[in-house]
This record gives structure tokens, C-alpha cells and sequence, in this order.
């Protein structure tokens, strides 16, 4: 068993950093691929919407597409800030590790 010393705790800080870094990119990616999907289903319902309101009539389709879309809105603007705020303390904590 290697001796716990002050080369050691900085190889193991480096690490931990190295790998909630590299789980934090993978979760931004994921993200991304959410937000360009939600991005393409929106433009896609704009370009039908018109038909559906044709054919379905006033069934209140529009409406709940609407409130999906607001409600993930809130989410993104809030996944946003958020990371904001991880970006801002990870800069600050950046000089420790």
C-alpha cells in the first residue's frame, strides 16, 4: 500500500477532478442533443400545426404542445443558470487543485 503523503492527496484531487469533469462534459453533451432534438420537434410541429388545427379542429392539441414547450423552456433557462453558476465556482476553484 503506497504512503498517503502530499504527492498522493494531489494525484487523488487531480483525479476526482478529472473525473467529475468528464462525467460533467458527458452531461452537457447529453443535454445539447436533448435541446437540438426539442429545437427540430418544434420547428417540425410549427410546419404542421396548421394541418392539425384543419383537420382536428379546436381539440386543444395546441395548447398542451404549447404548455410542453413552455414547461421545458423553464427547465433549459434553469439548466442554464445553473450551469452559470457551476462555470463561476469551477473558475474560482480552479487555482485550488
Amino acid at each position: 500500500m503506497e504512503k498517503f503523503n502530499k504527492h498522493v492527496f494531489h494525484r487523488t484531487l487531480r483525479n476526482i477532478k478529472s473525473h467529475i469533469g468528464s462525467g460533467y462534459h458527458h452531461l452537457k453533451n447529453i443535454a445539447h442533443t436533448i435541446d437540438h432534438g426539442i429545437n427540430i420537434a418544434k420547428q417540425a410541429y410549427a410546419i404542421v400545426e396548421p394541418v392539425i388545427r384543419h383537420i382536428a379542429g379546436n381539440n386543444h392539441l395546441h395548447q398542451h404542445a404549447m404548455k410542453a414547450i413552455g414547461g421545458y423552456e423553464d427547465i433549459r433557462n434553469k439548466v442554464i443558470e445553473a450551469n452559470h453558476h457551476v462555470a463561476h465556482a469551477g473558475g474560482r476553484l480552479g487555482g485550488l487543485i
